[in-house]
C-alpha cells in the first residue's frame, strides 16, 4: 500500500508454493484470480458470491497500534 496508513488494523491473506499465512478469527470472501475481498453478514449475498466463485479465507490482522507506516514480513 502506498502513503500513510490511515486505520490501525489490516487484515491479510497470503500464500506461496509451500506456505499460506492465514488466520481462524477473521473471514472473508475473495476471488481466487484477482486481489478483492467480499465480506458480508447477508446470508442470500454469501450464498451468491460462492456462485461467483469467491472462496472464504481466513484473514490474520495487524494491529498497526496507529503508526503511519508499517512493514509485514512473511517467512
Amino acid at each position: 500500500m502506498s502513503g500513510d496508513l490511515t486505520n490501525r488494523n489490516y487484515y491479510f491473506y497470503a500464500y506461496s508454493d509451500d506456505t499460506q499465512w492465514q488466520g481462524k478469527k477473521y473471514y472473508f470472501y475473495v476471488d481466487p484470480q484477482n486481489t478483492f475481498s467480499y465480506d458480508s453478514l447477508d446470508p442470500a449475498a454469501v450464498r451468491d458470491v460462492k456462485k461467483q466463485g469467491f472462496e472464504k479465507h481466513g484473514f490474520m490482522v495487524i494491529d498497526t497500534q496507529g503508526a503511519p507506516s508499517f512493514l509485514q514480513q512473511l517467512e
